[in-house]
Formats: C-alpha cells, structure tokens, sequence
C-alpha cells in the first residue's frame, strides 16, 4: 500500500486512491503521504466527494474534511 500511495498524483485511479492512502498514512509515520493526499482531497474534492472510498469514509472523517477552511469548492452547488 504504501509504495501504491508514494504519489497518489500518479495513480490511474487517483481520486479514489486519494482516501485510500489518507486512511492509510493516517496515524502511521507517513506524515508527508497524508499531508500529499489531503491538500489533494481538498483541492479535488468536487471530483473526489464522488467515490465510492469517499463515501465509505467514517463520519469522523468526511466531517473533518467538509468542516477544513482549506476545502476549495466554486460554490455549495457543486458538492450537493
């Protein structure tokens, strides 16, 4: 998993790998990977809220990234 999530930014599957190695790093000595992934996540969120990994993410979570200032959206419309 880990050499999976070395740049998320490079994964075919890149949205979805995204929540994956976030979960991943989270709490492990990864701090660059879940750092890497997570301004990815807000940066991306309108296509990344969209994924299955996303959606299954634990409430804790999906509240966390909603609630950040860093979360970068046009307008509310996008993630409704």
């Amino acid at each position: 998993m880990s050499q999976l999530c070395q740049d998320p930014t490079k994964n075919r599957d890149t949205y979805a790998c995204l929540c994956r190695c976030f979960r991943f790093a989270e709490g492990r000595p990864y701090g660059d990977l879940t750092e890497t992934a997570e301004k990815y996540i807000y940066s991306n969120f309108t296509r990344v809220f969209k994924e299955d990994e996303f959606v299954s993410l634990p409430k804790n979570l999906v509240e966390y990234f909603l609630c950040s200032e860093m979360l970068r959206v046009d307008s509310e419309y996008q993630v409704c």
